[in-house]
């Protein structure tokens, strides 16, 4: 399955053999290796079933700028972004939705 990671160096390919649990997405957000309070952002691009996974706790936190997404939303420390189902249930993108997340972030480079 293909999920975006994305982070302060930019958005990566995240493949992995089988769907990400919520274990798992607690681990990748935020800091790296320490879980967290995810949060999900829906309606971000113009596929509806793309949702961004972050840490919710991210000004707490003090994490660093990640991205702002085209509805001027920014966000700090390390995001996925997953397709998901009708029924709520998170799984993988499809190249298409890859290429649409890495076309409509901005990431702002900070010397």
């Amino acid at each position: 399955m293909l999920y975006a990671l994305i982070n302060k160096t930019g958005i990566h390919r995240l493949e992995v053999a089988q769907k990400l649990e919520l274990a798992d997405l607690q681990n990748r957000v935020g800091v790296e290796g320490e879980d967290a309070y995810i949060e999900y952002l829906c309606h971000q691009f113009t596929d509806p079933n793309i949702d961004l996974i972050c840490d919710e706790e991210f000004l707490n936190k003090e994490l660093a700028l990640t991205c702002i997404t085209r509805r001027s939303i920014a966000l700090r420390g390390q995001v996925i972004a997953a397709a998901c189902t009708e029924d709520g249930d998170t799984i993988g993108l499809t190249e298409a939705q890859f290429q649409l997340v890495a076309a409509n972030l901005t990431f702002v480079l900070i010397l």
